[in-house]
């Protein structure tokens, strides 16, 4: 290396050092976000890991005021040898126990900011937050998509990967049926729809509760608009069922 390079990075690193810059810290500051907060009644906060490596986190700080509040209760310190796998979640909660238990809950029926940092000698440094609004019941506060995207309502996903609250699709958007044999398909969606096709097509129908049936008299190929209703929204797919 370079000696006038090599004297530049050592006098940086003295400098990080009287500032009192933690380089671990820093380089984990852009990677652990708060991932996910349900407030209705045994609140409980998820943390998450957006990197491809574990991180450990230990004497990192949470709360929902100051992270140097001295309000009891209300800023929760994670133990030592606490660590995030990679692309992984940690969840602290009001039920629970030991390292997990959450002494203080998030108002979600006036809002509250929840924070995460950590705390270098007498600097406190905010890593991550957000303000959690008033939120329909049922419902958690989340990034969508998960770990990386902007927060907005969830369907409650404790550990889990976070989703929307809107109907989504699981099962298959195609499929393929005999000529002349009964022909149904059985769709399903989370977060609990109704189902009705957004204009009528000949030789389609379907149910509230999902099954379609197609003319199968003939080989076609049919791909009705579906539309997936909930309180929260609605979702339209397009199924593609091909008579043969």
């Amino acid at each position: 290396m370079d000696r006038h390079v090599a004297k530049v990075l050592a006098t940086l690193a003295i400098v990080a050092l009287a500032i009192g810059i933690p380089h671990a810290a820093q380089a984990v500051s852009t990677t652990i976000v708060i991932n996910e907060v349900d407030c209705h009644g045994n609140d409980w906060i998820e943390v998450g890991n957006r990197s491809t490596r574990s991180i450990d986190i230990s004497g990192w700080l949470l709360s929902d005021k100051a992270l140097n509040s001295t309000a009891v209760g209300h800023v929760y310190a994670f133990p030592a040898g606490t660590r995030i796998a990679a692309n992984g979640r940690l969840v602290v909660q009001q039920s629970g126990t030991g390292s997990a238990h959450l002494a203080f809950g998030v108002d979600c029926t006036r809002g509250a900011t929840i924070k995460i940092g950590h705390r270098t000698g007498t600097t406190y440094s905010e890593i991550d937050s957000v303000t959690v609004p008033v939120i329909a019941p049922n419902t958690s506060y989340g990034r969508i998509p998960d770990l990386t995207g902007a927060f907005g309502q969830t369907t409650p996903t404790k550990n889990l990967a976070n989703y929307g609250v809107k109907p989504i699709l699981t099962s298959s958007a195609t499929k393929s049926c005999v000529r002349g044999q009964t022909c149904k398909v059985t769709m399903t969606a989370r977060n609990s729809p109704t189902y009705r096709l957004a204009t009528a097509m000949t030789g389609v129908t379907i149910t509230s509760a999902g099954v379609m049936t197609v003319n199968s008299s003939r080989a076609a190929t049919f791909r009705p608009s579906v539309v997936m209703t909930n309180s929260f929204g609605s979702t339209t797919v397009t199924i593609t069922v091909t008579v043969r």
